[in-house]
């Protein structure tokens, strides 16, 4: 490549925090990073062995990767995992806020349980790892902060009302953020996925008339792929994303389109 277009999305030197990175878009995310140049904390809830895996790749890429567990719903998670993803890595310059649960109910069935599951993981670990990251980031004059929110926020789902909630709260507190944090070198922004070929797609595809029908209404005709979201968060991280806040950026082959 040439080494003016390389520079361009060179992260030497940054230690990223992924969460939700075992797998999926949060993994594809965590790996380009690292490709970059990156340190990366992997973030994981369960998959100690997918979590593994990343680590292993990043470490082959002749970084430093560290594997994270934590379960975001308990209050104060964020900022322990942020805490640990610090230590490890001798600070955090960037932050992907990834993880998130997914429950497809109809909202007369949504319970307490399954309401402060997608809350906790989906926002509020997202504020806690925020709040305890700008410090620093302001003291060292430069941070980013990446949310991945959801195509739902432009697309109504009567089955998703609460995920999709969460993922448009994630991106107004990014749009927030930004106006407050840009004088301090700080760029605050969300990636909105469309149908993504993730474990999430595999559960649409497994009513073939309905996933034929959800792509018939997809422009582009087929699911992203997880390394096309990966790319736009490089550059957000990179040095030429500076100039890019405050933005929702859709990645949805067109599903949001009227």
């Amino acid at each position: 490549m040439n080494a003016l277009i390389a520079s361009m999305f060179a992260l030497d030197g940054r230690r990223a925090l992924v969460t939700g990175a075992s797998r999926g878009i949060g993994r594809a995310i965590a790996e380009t990073f690292a490709a970059a140049g990156a340190d990366v904390a992997v973030h994981y809830h369960a998959r100690a062995d997918l979590a593994d895996q990343v680590v292993v790749h990043v470490a082959r890429q002749g970084r430093r990767a560290v594997a994270l567990q934590a379960d975001l719903v308990a209050t104060g998670a964020g900022v322990d995992l942020y805490r640990r993803a610090r230590e490890a890595l001798g600070g955090i310059d960037i932050v992907v806020f990834n993880a998130a649960e997914q429950r497809r109910q109809d909202f007369d069935a949504v319970d307490d349980e399954s309401y402060a599951l997608q809350t906790g993981t989906g926002f509020r670990s997202a504020f806690e790892v925020a709040r305890a990251a700008l410090p620093a980031m302001r003291a060292a004059k430069f941070g980013r902060l990446i949310a991945i929110g959801s195509v739902q926020q432009y697309r109504p789902n009567a089955q998703l009302v609460v995920y999709a909630a969460m993922k448009a709260a994630l991106s107004n507190m990014m749009r927030n953020l930004a106006k407050s944090a840009g004088p301090d070198g700080i760029t605050c922004n969300a990636i909105l996925p469309g149908l993504i070929a993730t474990d999430r797609s595999a559960e649409v595809q497994a009513d073939p008339a309905a996933y034929d029908a959800l792509l018939s209404r997809i422009p582009c005709r087929r699911e992203g792929d997880p390394r096309e979201v990966a790319a736009l968060a490089l550059y957000l991280a990179g040095p030429m994303g500076g100039y890019a806040t405050g933005g929702e950026y859709l990645v949805d082959g067109g599903l949001a389109l009227p």
